[in-house]
């Protein structure tokens, strides 16, 4: 009889007695190695010193645990919707709101920073659009958006949900705040004209009150200062300031370079078009300002340094 025959003959006579069926019931449900197990016996247990077995990464499934690692990474985090939660992210300077929620597969954790609120749409010009779209090509994997449904641009950072630690998610939201300070001219939307004084004669004022103060050899009160307020500059994509100078003639500065972040303070003197910051820990800066709008300055350190071009925040 040949072989094909004979095993034909034996798989028909065992799927005739129902064997075919345990077969299925053996591979399905039986551990392999309780074959070897002598009647009455135990299943052999794992030698010592072989290696364990993997466990799947910490994977994030509800709000509370959002919440919790959140919290870990030293943020105040609040549940504000099915697996949604708030915090803020902030420096000297600025002050993000930020949301912290899940894809809907869970597959990945979603990070908002909240940024300008848009009352009326049609504030968003569609060159202002563009001009967000093409800076999400510099600036990814963070990338600008608008949300209809809160009425605000937003910058969005998304990261895989598996085995995500709080220094991990606190270093991803500080990293988004960097990159929201150093573009803040491209998501920040200018006031309505309608309340806005025309560039000409605030150009003028301005220029006034700097050059009374030269011809004067006066120092100029702070708290009349036409530079007190808040400012930002960039000299890079990697490299930002952020300025804030005080009616008391105090000033807070902030430098963000390659994303390391460094913070003076001290008191700020206004001589004519001379700017000098005095910080608190004897370090000195002092450069000339030029006068182009009451929204924006040019500033120009001494020594040399390429000026820095400085746009009110606030």
């Amino acid at each position: 009889m040949k072989r094909s025959t004979l095993l034909l003959t034996v798989f028909s006579v065992l799927a005739s007695a129902g064997v075919a069926s345990a077969e299925d019931s053996l591979f399905s449900r039986t551990p392999i190695n309780s074959v070897f197990v002598q009647p009455g016996g135990s299943l052999p247990s794992r030698s010592e010193g072989a290696a364990p077995r993997p466990t799947a990464p910490t994977r994030i499934e509800d709000a509370p645990a959002l919440a919790q690692l959140v919290g870990q990474s030293g943020l105040a985090a609040k549940v504000v919707g099915e697996n949604v939660v708030s915090t803020k992210i902030q420096n000297e300077i600025w002050s993000f709101p930020t949301l912290v929620t899940t894809s809907g597969d869970r597959s990945q954790v979603i990070l908002v920073l909240l940024l300008t609120v848009v009352k009326d749409e049609q504030e968003l010009s569609a060159a202002k659009l563009l001009e967000l779209m093409n800076a999400n090509r510099d600036q990814a994997p963070a990338f600008f958006a608008f949300s209809t449904k809160r009425k605000r641009i937003e910058l969005y950072r998304t990261l895989e949900n598996s085995g995500l630690t709080s220094e991990q998610l606190r270093g991803e939201i500080t990293r988004l705040a960097e990159v929201a300070a150093r573009t803040e001219s491209l998501w920040k939307l200018e006031s309505p004209t309608k309340n806005v004084a025309p560039v000409s004669n605030t150009k003028a004022t301005l220029s006034q009150k700097v050059s009374k103060s030269a011809a004067g050899n006066q120092v100029n009160s702070p708290a009349a200062s036409p530079l007190v307020g808040r400012w930002s500059a960039s000299r890079s994509k990697t490299e930002a300031f952020a300025m804030q100078l005080k009616a008391d003639g105090t000033f807070v500065l902030v430098h963000v370079n390659q994303g390391k972040q460094t913070r003076s303070s001290g008191k700020f003197t206004l001589s004519g078009q001379l700017l000098t910051l005095s910080g608190s820990d004897g370090s000195k800066l002092a450069g000339n300002i030029g006068p182009i709008s009451g929204q924006e300055f040019q500033f120009q350190p001494t020594g040399g340094k390429a000026s820095l071009t400085f746009k009110k925040a606030s």
